[in-house]
């Protein structure tokens, strides 16, 4: 009885995770049709944003963009570049 005790707090998460495992990929298909949809309704031309000759600019998820201009690029990622909150409450100068 004790070996199972010990057993069961290890067998249930592993079973529950086999489970959600199951459970997507019953689901998978439906879910990479609706990614495609929306990712066809988010995408943009340059001509689509008025955006001057030679610039792009690429999502690269979640709130990163990059703006590329010909011989320079700007990557802006506020979870990289986000300032700690110290400076934003006590600003040097």
């Amino acid at each position: 009885m004790a070996k199972l005790a010990a057993i069961r707090p290890k067998v249930i998460p592993t079973l529950r995770h086999l489970g959600d495992l199951l459970g997507y990929a019953a689901t998978r298909r439906g879910h990479d049709r609706q990614d495609a949809v929306v990712a066809a309704e988010l995408t943009a031309s340059a001509a689509d944003l008025d955006l001057p000759a030679g610039l792009e600019l690429t999502w690269l998820g979640v709130a990163g963009v990059s703006l590329s201009y010909p011989g320079v690029r700007i990557v802006i990622d506020p979870y990289v570049t986000r300032l700690p909150l110290a400076d934003l409450l006590y600003p040097a100068g």
